[in-house]
């Protein structure tokens, strides 16, 4: 999923929220490691991939494991009906 930086700015952070900063850590250095860039129309186009592992620990962090799992599940996008287990 790409977000636009206006999208990301405007998003709500919940008062709640705990930092993890071994998990910042890794997605801080994640921007540099897993950067792609693919060409939209004749103009490069940056999204970064990280890890599949990095973003579970992401999911789980901030949405428990109930709710992680399930986000985690539909960004792999190759199996939507395991939504049903």
């Amino acid at each position: 999923m790409t977000l636009s930086l206006d999208t990301l700015l405007s998003t709500p952070i919940p008062p709640d929220l705990t930092v993890d900063p071994d998990l910042v850590a890794a997605l801080q250095a994640g921007e540099q490691d897993n950067l792609v860039v693919k060409m939209n129309a004749g103009k490069p186009n940056q999204n970064i991939k990280h890890d599949p592992a990095l973003l579970n620990r992401l999911n789980m962090h901030l949405f428990g494991p109930v709710r992680g799992a399930e986000l985690g599940r539909l960004s792999q996008n190759s199996d939507l009906p395991l939504l049903d287990d």
